[in-house]
């Protein structure tokens, strides 16, 4: 499966420059939505760059979410999980877009399943990523952006939760993270962590909702830190047949 780049410069009023990151993973997820649902063509904004094919791999490429970000020099930073043939070992992939091109994609972490990285760049220029495993673990590492192509740059990855599918990552502005997530063993309570070393320590995991509907569970949780420090979370909902359980 084909990873599909396109680009503009969008300016709404009020927003930053530093924004483009956002807008770019947005339309990825739209060039998939319209490739798999025959959407009919539609006039293509002015200033969009036209599709750049970023990767291409007989794996399963980006099945399970992807994490884009960007940096201050305007770079761009894409981590991906690759599902390798029979006999291959499952990856989080790295590709950097220097303003003209996509590098090589290079393999960073490696699991026996890999899925919903999410990445968060700090002040000092570290990034800081989260995934989960095949066991609904809740895994962190971190490296240098400037070296996030270089698995030897990575730490060893540490479990800190149990999940259901993707969890949201923030870093405020004195270094603190903040991970929200589905909690796996009630399948119904979104929890959040806070690690303030680094990823070394991470809290206990506070509740700070839970679904009220029968037969719902949460997933896809995200996390953001407005200006004044004030934490933000979304989540989506699945509605699950009579008496089944999410997982």
């Amino acid at each position: 499966m084909p990873l599909c780049f396109r680009r503009a410069t969008i300016v709404p009023a009020g927003f930053s420059r530093h924004l483009p990151g956002v807008a770019l993973f947005l339309v990825l997820a739209w060039l998939f939505l319209a490739a798999s649902t025959g959407a009919a063509a539609q006039t293509v904004s002015d200033g969009w760059t036209q599709p750049t094919m970023v990767v291409e791999s007989y794996g399963t490429i980006a099945g399970s979410g992807m994490a884009l970000t960007g940096d201050n020099y305007g770079n761009l930073h894409l981590f991906y999980p690759n599902v390798a043939e029979e006999g291959l070992v499952p990856s989080i992939d790295y590709t950097i877009w220097n303003g003209s091109e996509w590098s090589q994609p290079n393999d960073i972490i490696v699991g026996t399943m890999v899925a919903f990285p999410m990445v968060a760049l700090d002040a000092a220029g570290l990034a800081h990523l989260i995934w989960l495993d095949g066991g609904a673990r809740l895994q962190y590492s971190s490296a240098p952006i400037a070296e996030a192509r270089s698995a030897q740059a990575w730490k060893q990855p540490k479990t800190f939760g149990y999940a259901m599918g993707a969890a949201g990552i923030a870093i405020n502005e004195e270094g603190e993270i903040y991970v929200a997530y589905a909690d796996f063993e009630t399948q119904r309570a979104i929890l959040l962590t806070k690690s303030a070393d680094g990823g070394t320590n991470w809290s206990d995991p506070i509740l700070i909702a839970e679904v009220s509907r029968a037969n719902v569970a949460p997933n896809g949780v995200q996390i953001a830190i407005d200006g004044s420090g004030r934490l933000h979370v979304v989540w989506t909902e699945w509605i699950l047949p009579s008496g089944a359980k999410s997982v």
